[in-house]
């Protein structure tokens, strides 16, 4: 099966840094691409890159301009390379006019063995099939038809105990979790 996402981030290589992809109206946010769609652009990009560590570890994108052209550049440059991480920088390009959209730094890892742990508690809150679902309403960006979305905690628009919330993200093709799903949800 083809999921939404993977065939919405499909890069065609130019050479060894540079690959073309075409924006996808599946993945448009109001008059832009959707910001989770260049993000999860910029780490297939990374990851498609050899050699390189297995695994992101870390991502920061920072989105300088509108993405509104049927096509952009990828661009990717191994910054540094050390024992167990690979240090990148990702940019997205017009081709026309040679601008910058959006650029990010990656950091990918391969996974130690360890006994250390560091994650918190997720607290409490509804588990996914009791949270309360939001549903696409007219004018909403056309990205949002490919995610159920729960809240799990909190209201938005509504007076809530505490200022504190947790959603639940899924993709609706039922697309399995990955790095990538991760970047696209995260925006």
């Amino acid at each position: 099966m083809t999921y939404a996402l993977d065939s919405a981030i499909q890069l065609n290589r130019k050479n060894e840094t540079t690959f073309d992809v075409p924006t996808d109206p599946r993945f448009w946010n109001g008059d832009s691409a959707f910001g989770g769609w260049q993000a999860a652009v910029l780490g297939a990009a990374v990851s498609q890159q050899e050699p390189r560590r297995s695994q992101i570890v870390s991502q920061q994108v920072m989105f300088q301009a509108p993405v509104r052209g049927e096509v952009c550049e990828v661009r990717v440059e191994l910054l540094e390379s050390r024992r167990t991480l690979d240090f990148w920088h990702a940019s997205l390009i017009d081709p026309d006019t040679q601008r910058m959209m959006a650029s990010c730094q990656i950091v990918m890892g391969d996974r130690q063995t360890t006994s250390l742990s560091y994650e918190k508690p997720a607290g409490e809150f509804r588990d996914f099939e009791s949270a309360f679902p939001l549903p696409a309403q007219p004018g909403t960006p056309t990205w949002f038809e490919h995610y159920d979305i729960r809240l799990a905690k909190g209201r938005p628009f509504q007076k809530n105990s505490a200022p504190l919330s947790a959603t639940w993200v899924r993709e609706r093709d039922g697309r399995p979790l990955d790095d990538l799903a991760l970047l696209s949800i995260a925006d």
